[in-house]
């Protein structure tokens, strides 16, 4: 779990290879950091203090932060032993590709609160579930909690897509379009260090570059080009935990054609410089 200095955390899975839980020794104040793990936090006591992506979040007994893999965040003040964490590889939620598809709309999803109702109570439980389960001593533990995190996923993405009202939510998981918008999806996360582009993506799936555009939208909620920098920043993020790897070449290792256009959508992303980014984890 975290071991802390000043502004790093580095995630070290105790017991299993991708996930991890702590709550007796959560801490009541850690500075602003990231790591490439997501994180889904169940407050136990009221007026608890949290911050991510620079947005200040203040939660009560009850109600569950949700940190995406590589968000920056910070525990601003909590009282003792009041977060019970949950933490899990960035590689499960990369390994669901119909997950991915909506990735966008899952990451602006920070905070449930008890008033959330069926959403809530699904989630509260499978947490709490999952912490019984890491200190069971039965067999199968992780098998169990990755289990149980496969379900949060689909329990928060059928929460999203029933309540967002674009023609995508409406449509039919089976059909065609949508079959044909995840290999698209998954050509383009395989491919997006590459110098690809939105006519090789379109002929790929057999659309018309125009169809291709707004359809891609329409599901993923973001232009081909905003999913296309988005995975080359998450492919950026994971080079950055290396100080082996300069910041110039984790720009053209991740696909951007030069420097300034790397810093300028990082920035955008990230609200900081790479460099400053990179310090957030060493």
């Amino acid at each position: 779990m975290p071991q802390s200095n000043q502004t790093r955390e580095i995630i070290q899975y105790r017991d299993f290879k991708d996930v991890g839980m702590s709550y007796k020794s959560s801490p009541c104040t850690f500075p602003p950091h990231w790591h490439l793990s997501a994180e889904f936090v169940l407050v136990s006591k009221d007026n608890c203090s949290y911050e991510v992506n620079n947005l200040r979040y203040l939660l009560n007994e009850g109600d569950i932060l949700l940190v995406w893999p590589a968000e920056v965040h910070a525990v601003i003040n909590t009282p003792p032993n009041a977060s019970l964490i949950l933490q899990f590889s960035s590689e499960i939620l990369t390994g669901l590709k119909d997950i991915d598809l909506i990735s966008n709309r899952l990451r602006n999803i920070h905070v449930i609160r008890r008033s959330d109702n069926t959403l809530h109570r699904k989630l509260y439980e499978e947490i709490r579930s999952c912490y019984d389960i890491y200190h069971s001593g039965d067999m199968f533990i992780e098998t169990q909690i990755k289990s149980k995190i496969l379900d949060m996923l689909r329990t928060i993405a059928i929460h999203v897509m029933t309540n967002d009202d674009s023609d995508a939510s409406h449509s039919s998981g089976s059909s065609d379009t949508y079959y044909k918008i995840q290999k698209a999806c998954s050509y383009i996360m395989e491919n997006c260090t590459s110098d690809l582009t939105q006519q090789e993506v379109a002929d790929y799936v057999n659309f018309s570059t125009y169809y291709f555009s707004r359809i891609f939208k329409e599901y993923t909620a973001e232009s081909f080009n905003a999913f296309l920098t988005r995975h080359r920043l998450e492919h950026a993020v994971k080079l950055l935990a290396s100080d082996s790897i300069s910041i110039t070449d984790v720009a053209f290792l991740s696909g951007f054609q030069s420097i300034s256009s790397f810093n300028k959508a990082f920035s955008k992303s990230m609200n900081c410089s790479p460099k400053e980014y990179r310090k957030l984890r060493h």
